[in-house]
């Protein structure tokens, strides 16, 4: 079966599938002392039950497997001609609606063989970047970002929770010092984002913030950390 959604995945237009357990992430704790430090700003859903986040069998029960899903967005070089600059995966139309469509046939693949499944785009409480990591689709780097050999960071995760038996793909779990012996060394303030043993600060690298009674954007987005990522250079472009 695992042929068969690998395959199904790459007709609905994924570059990647990959598999992994559905059990706890592995860095749970990690999390649960990211909201502890207050990092995730007025972004609240993510401290809503972050023990349903961090464990799909929470969420769905019966969930033995995740399903990780990665999907290019890279459209090269040549950036649109705008006012203002735009993180890469905003072009377009919503990748929300676009994903969870693409993924409408493998969930009904998955139903056939029983069960109930759940799809989700960042929208649902599932930490995708770790079980990205423990399926094998990448490893999240320094910047907190998922890093792939083929993709670099640009790409779109997407998950399916699901009954199914797992079928454990190689595990390319998170460590720091690989990161810093693989890649060339930068620092972090050179994209006007706090790290803190990998924990990105919202507050800087994301959020608006507040001066002088107006409301302004971080001068460098979190969004700055890909253009600035070594692994970012092997990416395929979308055209």
């Amino acid at each position: 079966m695992k042929a068969q959604v690998v395959q199904l995945a790459r007709e609905c237009g994924f570059d990647a599938c990959r598999f992994t357990t559905g059990a706890v992430a592995a860095h749970r704790a990690n999390y649960f002392g990211w909201l502890e430090h207050g990092l995730h700003a007025d972004m609240d859903w993510l401290a809503r039950s972050p023990e349903r986040r961090s464990d799909p069998r929470i969420v769905l029960p019966e969930c033995k497997s995740v399903i990780v899903l990665a999907c290019n967005y890279y459209q090269g070089n040549q950036v649109r001609q705008q006012p203002g600059r735009f993180a890469r995966y905003a072009f377009g139309n919503d990748y929300h609606d676009i994903l969870l469509d693409r993924m409408k046939p493998i969930a009904a693949f998955l139903e056939k063989q029983g069960g109930t499944q759940r799809c989700y785009v960042d929208t649902g409480p599932v930490l995708e970047r770790d079980f990205a990591g423990s399926a094998g689709i990448g490893w999240q780097g320094k910047s907190t970002m998922c890093l792939n050999e083929d993709l670099g960071t640009w790409f779109f995760l997407g998950t399916i929770l699901t009954p199914s038996p797992p079928h454990t793909n190689w595990m390319l779990v998170v460590a720091f010092p690989i990161l810093r012996s693989r890649t060339k060394e930068r620092s972090p303030s050179s994209s006007g984002a706090r790290l803190v043993t990998g924990f990105m600060d919202v507050t800087i690298a994301w959020m608006p913030v507040l001066g002088t009674g107006l409301l302004r954007l971080a001068p460098k987005p979190a969004s700055e950390c890909q253009h600035l990522c070594d692994s970012s250079d092997s990416a395929i472009s979308l055209r």
